[in-house]
């Protein structure tokens, strides 16, 4: 940890790879180039303080966690105030979240409504949130396509992806935590 920036809040790229983005502290399991800190985010605590991060970025990592509701409680924990939280995800009926044989988990857009405060929307898994008490605002929710098929609308894409494969990719959801 001896290369972390000298900054009150972290911008934290977690799980990020080969790929860690620029201005980020990335964390991965994986010694490599650019990987400041080395951790299992399978393993908590993560070896991060409390309200550290005041950005945080999960690309195509949540799906290879074991434990969702713990991850979700970890990320709150680890999150200041006003914290921005982007998590992507491969959608639950593309090709690539099968392909790949270290996925745990398959997750459709409506994923995030068990962490969001009960009765805060209208959907129905929002009733069942109550595996947690760490409760997130939902900033926004994307769909992600084929480039040909990005000017349809959000709900016309999750219809069409009911009857059709890998019409949608994955999902991308920023969140901020209530403190």
């Amino acid at each position: 940890m001896a290369d972390l920036p000298n900054i009150t809040r972290l911008k934290l790229d977690l799980g990020c790879g080969k790929s860690k983005r620029a201005g980020f502290v990335g964390v991965d399991c994986h010694p490599l180039p650019g990987v400041n800190i080395v951790h299992n985010l399978a393993q908590l605590p993560w070896p991060l303080a409390t309200n550290c991060a005041e950005q945080i970025i999960l690309d195509n990592v949540i799906e290879h966690l074991p434990d969702t509701v713990a991850v979700f409680n970890e990320l709150h924990r680890i999150a200041a105030p006003g914290c921005r939280v982007e998590i992507s995800y491969p959608y639950w009926r593309s090709f690539g979240a099968y392909g790949d044989p270290t996925h745990l988990h398959y997750f459709n857009e409506f994923m995030i409504d068990y962490f969001l405060r009960p009765g805060t929307t209208g959907r129905i898994e929002n009733n069942f949130a109550f595996y947690t008490t760490k409760y997130w605002q939902l900033e926004s929710r994307e769909l992600i396509t084929y480039p040909s098929l990005r000017r349809l609308p959000q709900w016309l894409l999750r219809n069409t992806s009911r009857h059709f494969l890998d019409v949608i990719h994955g999902v991308k959801i920023i969140i901020i935590p209530e403190k």
